[in-house]
């Protein structure tokens, strides 16, 4: 028993390994009849029907599918210069990473006849940014955003929803140019309601221009929906069902209206999942001489229903040939219920067993989100353009959580148990200003400036009690009441011209943060508080090279300078328990940390 006493001292001396079923990985190198250059390249299902993942090569040829699952695969190359087809690969629990070595074979350019047809390929290389045209992908139909996203390149997502880009995590989600402010589930449930048949585009920014928010180190995706223009009324339904060890289901409704002046459009959509995960932890914790003191085993089933419903209605009044006003509203309700079944094994340093822990553990979310967006555009003489935005949005979330753990001794005897349930509602309020303004330039260049204030409130509560027989007893040491305030003011600068083969774009930006927080404290903690004010500028630079008149064939190098700023929860200094054993805390004094991307 001393052992269980002393997990939370030497927590942060334990390692833990975590297992998932989706760490296949296909490495590949291309040789070339000619120069290595980057070549899109497509991994499909061994029969050649689906589409799972796309990538682009390195410049020196190389490539790398990653989190892939136990299957047969082919990779195929297929642009207008070369092309490839693998033999099938087959991945599995014992033999998760397979490497090839691809000879591309060069297509003839011997022409008979010639027919001119304009066909969108899936993927444009730009300057700043990779497109990937939804419509050009296929497979993408009765699909939703998230499953876009997968098979686009350089975009992994685990099996908890978490989205890493090139490696990276912290990656801000855009829709439509504007920040999405979701992560988590939250943004799980979102892309997943989306239909990808009301997509246009997808824009993948490692290091994206000063046109956009500094913070996120993972780069941006930018999301853009479609907008039709056909008169009348036109609209479509989707439905899905999926049937693995558990069922899901995708509906969605999309409504197109224009008349006149008039553009009327909404999106609703409903999902709803199950989701299932196996988690096991493996710690072993260390005395202060590095020996061994004692194991941890820790074997977890997570089981859910989540049920989440999407909005989207907009309308757009045309003034003019050059002005356009419009109004957007979206929101979105979100439920789910989690219970977690967690088996805890405590070995000391000769691996004799000291005692067993079991836990029931369940989680009740309630998450909503409302928006409201009015925005301007006007097109000036010569080109130039400016828009104007203006956002509010408000979320706000529930969570009603139970912990309870049953100790045994090796002779399977249970000398205790405990009980306990917290509440934690918070709410978060943003309002967001923009302006923008871009002016051509001679060469195909362009000059575009703007300006940006974002202003967010943050109510955070977290209140646990213990259950002892049948009365419930206040846990200062783990309740909290958190409030944090954020206000960024932000202007940038963007130049980009053009010179024969040449490509240059530059662009600064300036941002100012101030924000504040407020520890409210209770009958056991004090009270504290704190503020940060900092002012940043962050630097983008671009240099493309056209190897060919028609440009199929381009080198691109930047630089560029970001901002990861901690999140409020990393800054509440209270604890906050993910298990019996399992606690983290914020630090108030944390700093923003800053990275240099070449």
């Amino acid at each position: 028993m001393k052992i269980i006493k002393q997990f939370t001292c030497v927590l942060l001396l334990c390692c833990g390994i975590a297992f998932g079923q989706n760490s296949g990985k296909i490495n590949g190198q291309l040789a070339f009849p000619a120069n290595p250059e980057s070549v899109l390249l497509q991994l499909l299902s061994a029969d050649g029907k689906t589409l799972i993942k796309t990538e682009i090569s390195e410049p020196d040829g190389s490539f790398t599918f990653k989190n892939l699952l136990p299957g047969n695969y082919i990779v195929i190359a297929d642009d207008e210069k070369y092309s490839y087809h693998s033999e099938p690969i087959s991945l599995s629990p014992e033999k998760p990473e397979f490497t090839i070595s691809a000879v591309l074979t060069k297509k003839s350019t011997q022409l008979s006849e010639v027919t001119v047809q304009k066909k969108k390929q899936i993927i444009e290389n730009r300057i700043d940014k990779t497109i990937v045209n939804v419509d050009a992908m296929i497979t993408a139909a009765g699909g939703d955003a998230m499953e876009v996203l997968e098979k686009s390149p350089g975009i992994v997502v685990d099996e908890n929803g978490t989205i890493t880009f090139k490696g990276k995590t912290g990656v801000a989600v855009f829709i439509d140019d504007k920040p999405s402010y979701l992560s988590g589930a939250e943004l799980e449930a979102y892309l997943k309601s989306l239909p990808a048949s009301t997509l246009n585009q997808i824009e993948l920014m490692t290091n994206p221009p000063a046109k956009y928010d500094a913070a996120g180190g993972g780069g941006v995706i930018n999301i853009i929906t479609k907008k039709s223009k056909a008169r009348g009324f036109n609209g479509s339904a989707t439905a899905r069902l999926r049937q693995g060890k558990k069922g899901s289901t995708n509906e969605s409704v999309n409504l197109n209206y224009v008349e006149d002046k008039i553009r009327i459009f909404g999106n609703l959509s409903y999902s709803f999942q199950q989701p299932r995960n196996d988690l096991y932890i493996y710690r072993i914790f260390k005395n202060e001489d590095l020996t061994t003191k004692s194991y941890f085993d820790q074997y977890s089933y997570l089981t859910g229903k989540n049920n989440s419903g999407t909005a989207r209605v907009g309308m757009d009044y045309y003034a003019s040939e050059k002005t356009t006003f419009g109004v957007n509203l979206t929101g979105m309700l979100r439920s789910s219920k989690k219970s977690s079944d967690v088996e805890s094994v405590l070995r000391n340093a000769a691996l004799a067993l000291d005692s067993t822990i079991i836990a029931r553990n369940t989680t009740d979310n309630h998450f909503s989100n409302v928006g409201v967006n009015l925005n301007f555009r006007h097109d000036l003489e010569k080109g130039r353009k400016i828009t104007a935005d203006a956002d509010y949005l408000n979320y706000s979330n529930a969570t009603d959580q139970r912990f309870r753990n049953f100790v045994y001794q090796p002779d399977n005897s249970l000398t205790s148990q405990d009980e306990q349930i917290g509440d934690l509602p918070s709410d978060i309020d943003i309002i967001s200003l923009k302006t923008d303004y871009s002016h051509p330039l001679k060469n195909d260049g362009s000059f575009e400036t703007g300006y940006k204030i974002s202003i967010s409130k943050t109510d955070n509560v977290a209140d646990y009690r213990d259950i002892v027989g049948d009365s419930q007893m206040p846990n200062f040491d783990m309740s909290n009441h958190f409030k944090y305030d954020e206000i960024i003011n932000a202007a940038y600068v963007n130049f980009n011209t053009t010179y024969k083969r040449f490509t240059f774009q530059t662009g600064l930006r300036l941002e100012n943060t101030q924000s504040k927080g407020n520890q409210l404290g209770n009958e056991v903690k004090p009270a504290s508080r704190f503020s940060h004010n900092y002012t940043n500028l962050f630097p983008t630079v671009y240099v493309q090279y056209k190897l060919d008149s028609i440009g199929n064939n381009q080198l691109v190098t930047s630089y560029g300078k970001r901002i990861n700023r901690p999140y409020y929860e990393d800054l509440n200094p209270f604890i906050s328990p993910l298990d019996k054993f399992t606690f983290y805390s914020g630090n108030p004094y944390l700093n923003p940390s800053f990275a240099h991307y070449v």
